[in-house]
């Protein structure tokens, strides 16, 4: 079959015969062959064939003879002889791509292509490209064209110039997908993303208009002409389009492209989607910013004098300040996206149609209603006008339900629906705003939050467990070996922990965390018994995922780390023993800075900007106090009994997220008593272990967080938690004053999981009275 002979013969229908062609953007390439046009007639070739059609005439291209791949054309001339058929790269029997072609002047008669595949077989067109910046293009223009195989990945830039069909790849058997083209200068009677001349289906193309002295006929997305065209994208920026603005085109099903309009001049009919004969669904048409729209100009799903051209198809109307439009139908879904200020919607000079015209019992649904951030806070019982026509046909399927909407990432909006009809003044569909409160997804920012709470918890338990315990056996031993050389005895220790615990929080967070404290520590003999003091530098560090779900809605799910740095002391005084053993009273206090950096890509804007997290820094304080009584039940074995109680706080902080939304987070107060009793039995002079068990119970860790003086759901470590304890200290020689700790924690009940410690002390002492 003769390519070139087909460009000429192609018969569309009636309203498909818009025939399209495609401008390709110049990138970098790797050229088998350079060739600058200049008007010499003898740069052109004649009877070049065409897989079996009579041979062509004046043609530019590299030649049989070299590669069809990585060719470079350059079209530059006034005056000479025009070219009928300019060829980045042919081939009849093998992939072309890489080709490029450039026309900055003068006149092609029939056709420009970056890359042609001629072949009768599946061989393909794709990675080519052409730049037009000016001259003329009578025919047809495109990226990479096929006769039998795919044409993908081709690309097209007009920037000045005239062409009469123009676009990103094409095909006239096989499918097209993934082409591009973009028009920032320059005329054409039809462009299009991707265009198909047969049966294959036409997908993910794209055609981007966007330049203030563009000036196209008929802008479409995506076209074949009896294939199924879908997911293809036109989007409209700066520029006129004077004609139709299809997202996709075909006798065959039109389904899932999109039409974005957001500026520039659009005079006549908008279809997300046209089909001939079958349906034209699911398709959405965008409008935003500052259009300018002609006084017939139709907003419309679809388009089928047979098929369904209602279901799915959606307008999405996004803080739009546009001109009037004529009338708005076949949509059974509209968004609307209000600015800051609860403007925004649309205004239609006549009719606006939320029945479906084929079947007037389907009917249309209000499916969002959503505010951007900047302007005040909504009132409830205010109303704002989402369409304006001279008459509205029809009722929202939704109408008198509760609806929801956002502002911002955090804030929820609830309203109904109420419809005004006049015969003097036009109708009015209007959003009758409600209670706006916190989002439910904003509980994600303040359980992050939360996570330093449970962070100085865990380090707090290392300083009142493990590092009082061998800070006390440090400074008894520092003291003993002291008391033999006459001086007095200061004992250094270190414990550190580490585990992973799971938090009931009202959903569930999950903490690995280390922590780490170093201290010295003295003990001496008063009159009430032996007192120990301590001062210690205490680090923390962990990471962290938090997970909520919610009832009707999507879940939320966050990670960060957070650490903590700061210092203490510690005290413990051991009475004097009885008969059948002591008491012993015990006292902290510590403070210092902890930073949180919490990510969450759950909580997005109107506008899908990501909330992303926040860095907070804020200081904390804590103290503890305990009391209990260890009973000597044989030489060897000791059980001690105790009962303790803990409070820390975690400063609140103020931050502001990467969508403008401020989050203020009040003070995060733990209260804990735990009760508990360890047994521990004296193995020999340098082995003691011991096992335990507690129950703790929490009473308020709750992360109390506002926006917009809003309250978010406040999650809470309040609950019990019942603990056990097995551990064994290790005195490796009575010469070196040394000793190790090792312990294993588990945890069950609202806070799940398990911990490992290890303590180690050493104790030195110095000779002054």
């Amino acid at each position: 079959m003769n390519c070139i002979a087909s460009l000429s013969s192609v018969r569309l229908p009636a309203f498909i015969s818009l025939g399209l062609a495609f401008s390709v953007f110049l990138a970098c390439r790797a050229s088998a062959l350079e060739i600058t046009y200049d008007g010499n007639a003898s740069q052109l070739a004649d009877s070049v064939d065409f897989a079996g059609y009579p041979p062509k005439d004046d043609v530019l291209y590299p030649g049989t003879g070299t590669s069809p791949k990585g060719n470079g054309i350059v079209i530059d001339y006034s005056t000479g002889t025009d070219p009928a058929w300019v060829l980045g790269g042919l081939s009849g029997t093998e992939t072309v791509s890489g080709n490029t072609v450039i026309l900055i002047k003068g006149t092609v008669t029939e056709g420009l292509y970056g890359g042609y595949d001629d072949s009768l077989s599946a061989s393909q067109a794709s990675g080519n490209s052409i730049d037009i910046s000016g001259g003329i293009v009578r025919g047809y223009a495109s990226g990479g064209y096929s006769e039998y195989g795919n044409a993908s990945d081709n690309t097209a830039v007009l920037r000045s110039g005239k062409v009469q069909y123009i676009s990103g790849g094409e095909s006239h058997a096989g499918t097209v997908s993934t082409n591009t083209l973009t028009v920032t200068g320059g005329e054409a009677y039809v462009a299009s993303g991707g265009l198909s001349r047969g049966m294959a289906a036409v997908s993910g193309n794209t055609l981007v208009i966007n330049g203030p002295s563009v000036q196209v006929s008929n802008a479409i997305g995506g076209t074949s002409e009896s294939g199924a065209v879908s997911h293809n994208s036109l989007t409209i920026i700066d520029g006129i389009v004077s004609g139709m603005v299809l997202g996709g085109m075909s006798f065959s099903s039109v389904t899932n492209n999109t039409v974005i309009i957001s500026g520039g001049t659009v005079l006549e009919m908008v279809y997300g989607g046209y089909s001939i004969k079958e349906a034209a669904t699911n398709n959405t048409v965008i409008v935003s910013g500052n259009p300018n729209f002609g006084p017939v100009t139709v907003l419309a799903g679809g388009y089928s004098p047979t098929g369904d051209t209602f279901s799915g198809n959606t307008l999405k109307v996004s803080n739009y300040f546009g001109s009037d439009v004529s009338s708005i139908q076949q949509f059974e879904h509209y968004d609307f996206l209000l600015a800051a200020d609860m403007t925004g919607g649309i205004v239609a000079t006549g009719t606006v149609n939320l029945s479906n015209s084929h079947d007037p019992s389907q009917t249309a649904k209000i499916d969002r209603v959503d505010i951007l951030n900047g302007g005040r806070i909504p009132l409830p019982g205010e109303r704002v006008p989402l369409i304006t026509a001279d008459i509205i046909n029809g009722i929202p399927s939704n109408y008198g339900d509760t609806l929801h909407g956002k502002r911002g990432a955090l804030l929820d909006i609830v309203f109904r629906l109420d419809i005004e009809t006049h015969t003097t003044a036009p109708d009015v569909l209007y959003a009758v705003l409600g209670q706006t409160g916190a989002t439910p997804a904003a509980k994600a920012i303040s359980e992050g939050f939360l996570a330093g709470a449970m962070l100085i918890n865990q380090g707090a338990d290392l300083v009142t467990g493990p590092g009082l315990v061998e800070a006390s056996r440090a400074a008894e031993r520092a003291g003993a070996r002291a008391d033999l050389a006459g001086g007095r005895g200061i004992g250094t220790f270190a414990a550190a922990s580490g585990g992973r615990s799971r938090y009931a929080t009202g959903s569930h967070a999950d903490i690995t965390a280390f922590a780490f404290m170093t201290g010295l520590s003295w003990s001496g003999d008063l009159s009430p018994g032996r007192l120990t003091l301590a001062a210690f530098f205490e680090y923390g560090k962990g990471s962290y995922g938090t997970f909520n779900s919610f009832t009707g809605s999507a879940s939320a799910r966050g990670d960060g780390d957070v650490r903590y740095a700061g210092g203490g002391i510690i005290g413990r005084m051991d009475f004097k023993e009885s008969a059948t053993g002591h008491f012993h009273a015990e006292a902290s206090a510590r403070a210092g800075s902890i930073r949180n950096e919490f990510r969450t890509s759950a909580l997005t804007d109107p506008l899908g900007t990501s909330a992303r997290g926040y860095d907070s820094t804020s200081g904390y304080f804590g103290m503890h106090l305990g009391l209990g009584y260890e009973f000597v039940l044989t030489d060897t074995t000791a059980l001690d009994v105790y009962a303790k109680y803990f409070w820390t706080r975690q400063e609140g902080d103020s931050v502001v997220l990467a969508t403008g939304d401020p989050v203020s987070f009040d003070d995060v107060d733990s209260h804990r008593v735990r009760l508990g009793a360890r047994l521990s039995f004296k193995a020999s002079e340098h082995v003691l272990p011991y096992v335990g068990a507690a129950y703790e119970r929490e009473f308020d860790g709750r992360a109390r967080a506002s926006t917009y003086g809003f309250a978010i759901e406040a999650p809470s470590l309040a609950g019990g938690t019942g603990m056990g304890e097995l551990g064994l200290s290790v005195c490796p020689s009575d010469v070196l004053p040394l000793s190790i700790d090792l312990g294993a924690q588990v945890f069950a009940g609202s806070r799940r999981g398990a911990a490992g410690s290890l303590t180690i002390k050493y104790a030195f002492w110095f000779g002054f009275p």
